[in-house]
């Protein structure tokens, strides 16, 4: 019989690469994140070592749930000592639940953030593991693993909700067993969804995170559900959605006024909006634009100057502007914003196209003039 017929447990040599090679903390990283995986990335116990079902003198005892293969040593076939060392690479390890609920940081020991953490009930021997879903997903990212959600830190676990299930042998397909009714000292879990992406489906999600990996975006999960929007519209495809991301990032991209290029594409693709091709503005471009804004500035001072200022014509300009201002207030709001357009458009073409001058025209003449001709 050849022994590759027997029970694998993958290695990756560029992970121990990553955890600066620790083959042994290598090994116990990919048995954890395989426990997570089935558990659905929540929380989750198993066993050290094997557990006894008899007590010193020989009397039957409970094993909280243990049975024989359940445990890490007999799992990876390593001793306590070496799973703990390898661990201790990996993860932080509180010696009480107390001392783990109080902790505020639960993956930092000292400045050191970890990407599991551990502790281990005295009473049942059963060990709850952690996962650092942002800390995991980054190094899964530098080794060109997918990238999936999550629920970032670790919340209160009440006394009133489910109970974790707990991470059986590998080699052994029985479904997980509910531990002992009532025991207090049995970790709740936490309920914080799947870890799953649940968003698309799998041949979705790895079109366009390949795609949003070659322009250099992450594919957060606001990203995919921006995808998952675009595409349910009327006839979107992978290859609809792709030319739309597509035209959007290099209009963005051609833009300089647009700093923050992830930021801001995150934002578009959100509105499922077009970018407009950028146009770069010439020399004679802003000339004229400057030489538009100087003759608007003339032509409204001409205005201004039009009439003596004298006391008089004001106080008649201004009883005028009132009492057309309640005809206009009396119209109807369709005849109103008619009025309005028409003067704005009279205004731009007045000032070049220059459009704060224009609202301000519009505003305070061509309005009152379009009144006098009703």
């Amino acid at each position: 019989m050849s022994f590759l017929k027997l029970r694998a447990i993958p290695y990756y040599p560029e992970l121990s690469e990553k955890l600066g090679n620790e083959i042994t903390a290598s090994i116990v990283m990919t048995q954890l994140e395989y426990w997570f995986a089935k558990k659905g990335y929540a929380p989750f116990y198993k066993f050290l070592e094997p557990v006894s079902n008899k007590d010193a003198k020989g009397n039957e005892k409970s094993t909280f749930g243990y049975v024989e293969g359940d445990s890490w040593t007999e799992e990876l076939k390593i001793s306590k000592k070496s799973f703990k060392n390898a661990f201790s690479k990996i993860g932080v390890t509180y010696n009480t639940k107390s001392e783990f609920e109080k902790a505020e940081e639960k993956f930092k020991s000292g400045d050191t953030e970890f990407f599991y953490c551990c502790y281990t009930d005295k009473q049942t021997r059963q060990t709850y593991y952690y996962r650092n879903h942002k800390k995991v997903d980054n190094l899964c990212n530098e080794i060109a693993s997918s990238k999936i959600t999550y629920d970032e830190i670790p919340k209160p676990f009440p006394k009133d909700s489910k109970k974790l299930q707990k991470g059986i042998s590998r080699s052994d397909e029985r479904e997980s067993l509910e531990v002992t009714k009532g025991n207090p000292s049995i970790i709740q879990e936490i309920t914080s969804g799947e870890y799953n992406n649940k968003i698309m489906n799998h041949e979705e999600h790895d079109f366009f995170e390949t795609l949003f990996k070659e322009l250099g975006i992450n594919f957060t999960t606001t990203n995919q559900e921006s995808i998952k929007n675009l595409l349910t519209n009327k006839n979107a495809t992978k290859e609809t959605v792709k030319e739309y991301l597509l035209e959007t990032y290099e209009n963005m991209k051609s833009n300089p006024s647009i700093k923050n290029l992830s930021g801001a594409f995150s934002t578009k693709i959100q509105t499922g909006k077009r970018q407009p091709k950028y146009q770069m503005k010439t020399k004679n471009q802003q000339t004229k634009n400057q030489e538009a804004i100087v003759s608007t500035i003339k032509d409204t001072q001409a205005i201004m100057e039009d009439k003596p200022l004298t006391q008089d014509i004001i106080a008649a300009e201004k009883e005028e502007k009132a009492n057309l201002d309640t005809v206009f207030n009396s119209l109807p709001k369709q005849k109103q914003e008619s009025i309005m357009l028409e003067a704005l458009k009279i205004a731009l073409a007045k000032s070049n196209g220059f459009e704060p001058f224009a609202k301000l025209m519009a505003n305070r003449k061509i309005k009152y003039e379009l009144l006098r001709q009703l």
